[in-house]
């Protein structure tokens, strides 16, 4: 995944960083630090923000897919995979837990609410922007990739909270297990539940 790619040369600029800032501190005497490098200093912190955003995406988008490949997509299969294996089972039975397993799928990924997988594909487009620009930019100049993460922190954090409100009227309308389980995942610590008023 292009966020996982994106984590490595997060890592070789943070340590390049690092390495900077302590051989442009010197030493004085007694070991006290004769000066040091602002500007690394800065840009370490600015870097510090930008792996924060990057572990934020990765958390929502690794429980999404864990959502969406374990909670609904493995699961349906097990029960398609039974009733396929049953003894008892002919062509018609076969059909219709091939029916039942496309539909669970289908309406607990989403597919037909519209909001839902808009909300989602928004979000993921913010990832693959960020893995875009930290790939494209990062690896030669950390400053210039700054605003950009800004820009997409804030546009990545706007559609987290759309999607959670939206995935909350939800449950809250069909009080359905599936939504109550991708919640939990993401929202485990009530960060999301916390922001939106009662």
């Amino acid at each position: 995944m292009a966020l996982h790619a994106a984590w490595r040369p997060l890592c070789n600029l943070q340590r390049s960083l690092s390495r900077r800032q302590y051989q442009h501190a010197g030493v004085g005497v007694g070991g006290a630090a004769a000066g040091g490098d602002g500007a690394a200093g800065g840009e370490q912190e600015q870097l510090g923000a930008v792996l924060l955003l990057r572990r934020h995406m990765a958390f929502v988008v690794d429980n999404l897919h864990y959502y969406l490949q374990v909670d609904v997509i493995d699961a349906a299969f097990s029960k398609l995979r039974a009733a396929v294996l049953e003894d008892s089972a002919d062509f018609e039975s076969v059909v219709a837990a091939h029916a039942e397993f496309l539909t669970v799928v289908s309406a607990q990924c989403f597919l037909h609410q519209r909001v839902i997988t808009q909300a989602i594909h928004m979000l993921l487009e913010s990832a693959l922007a960020f893995c875009a620009a930290a790939q494209t930019t990062l690896a030669s100049s950390a400053s210039f990739f700054i605003p950009e993460v800004s820009r997409t922190a804030t546009a990545f954090e706007s559609q987290v909270q759309f999607l959670f409100k939206v995935l909350h009227g939800a449950k809250v309308q069909q009080s359905a297990p599936h939504l109550a389980r991708l919640l939990l995942r993401l929202d485990y610590s009530a960060y999301y539940s916390s922001r939106i008023p009662s």
